[in-house]
């Protein structure tokens, strides 16, 4: 082959290997937006149990929910509390759902609700 006929297979491996690379970067960006939010809810749900366990029965409940509010706002916050051998102890339950940045790319990636617990014993 002569040189001249090489510029459109240059094209076609650029295509070939731009459209990789790009699928690895977003797949790598989507990943650990997935892993903030799971943290974030981790410490939403952490800080919710503990302001509920230090606070009064009456108030557990909304001080759970202020205080993972706080930190993940658009989350749902659920408390229940429970009674263990040994004590009480209150469960709080957080979950937000995700959404990719293209939610058309991969069908089956949008709208994945991530929920996070924390389970703490009442102080005496």
């Amino acid at each position: 082959m002569a040189p001249n006929n090489q510029h459109g297979i240059a094209l076609v491996e650029l295509a070939l290997s731009l459209t990789l690379l790009l699928l690895i970067v977003f797949s790598i960006t989507e990943f650990g937006r997935v892993m903030y939010l799971k943290v974030s809810l981790s410490s939403a749900a952490r800080e919710g149990a503990r302001k509920a366990v230090v606070t009064s029965s009456s108030f557990a409940n909304l001080s759970a929910n202020s205080a993972a509010l706080r930190i993940c706002p658009n989350a749902g916050v659920s408390m229940i509390p429970t009674t263990p051998t040994g004590g009480g102890a209150v469960k709080v339950t957080v979950s937000e759902t995700f959404t990719t940045v293209l939610p058309n790319l991969i069908p089956g990636l949008n709208n994945i609700t991530i929920k996070s617990d924390a389970t703490m014993r009442y102080e005496n």
